[in-house]
């Protein structure tokens, strides 16, 4: 008998977009979705970061990289599935490429704080 079954892991680059909304704007935070057709049906998969470095809230870069993301058109992100027993069960973006596509080291220096995934886009819930 086996207690621990093995996750098993898939790297994807998906299209994604910035969720604006009050909460992220009020907590200091930002929100991106990627999305894509994940195992035949669209997923929507929300990572919530801040700034791992405070400083850059003071510089206002944390406007700044807002405005990146609000102009940001045909992008793309590198997103690592996590499964078990076949089924999709979390995710881990990947920062390292968010800051590569968006041209910008900035990005780097994000920490995030939760990853969510959905069959219906949370663009539909902004402010």
């Amino acid at each position: 008998m086996r207690l621990f079954g093995k996750n098993k892991y898939i790297t994807m680059e998906l299209p994604f977009c910035y969720i604006k909304n009050k909460e992220d704007i009020e907590a200091g935070g930002i929100t991106i979705e990627a999305y894509g057709e994940i195992d035949g049906e669209m997923k929507f998969l929300s990572a919530t970061f801040v700034l791992s470095d405070l400083k850059m809230y003071d510089r206002n870069d944390y406007e700044d990289m807002i405005k990146v993301l609000e102009e940001t058109k045909d992008k793309k992100v590198i997103v690592n599935l996590k499964y078990k027993k076949g089924r999709l069960i979390g995710f881990n973006l990947d920062g390292e490429s968010l800051a590569k596509n968006l041209n910008d080291e900035r990005f780097d220096k994000i920490e995030i704080l939760i990853t969510g995934i959905d069959d219906k886009s949370a663009a539909n819930k902004g402010v």
